[in-house]
């Protein structure tokens, strides 16, 4: 049981980082066009 939600957790964190991640890069794009 323990695994199993730290498995969800590192999932959870992982899909997280992902949106972080290409928010990020959007961002960077919209400031390198101006």
């Amino acid at each position: 049981m323990i695994t199993a939600a730290t498995e969800e957790r590192y999932v959870d964190a992982a899909q997280w980082r992902d949106e972080l991640n290409q928010l990020r890069s959007k961002r960077s794009d919209r400031t390198k066009q101006k």
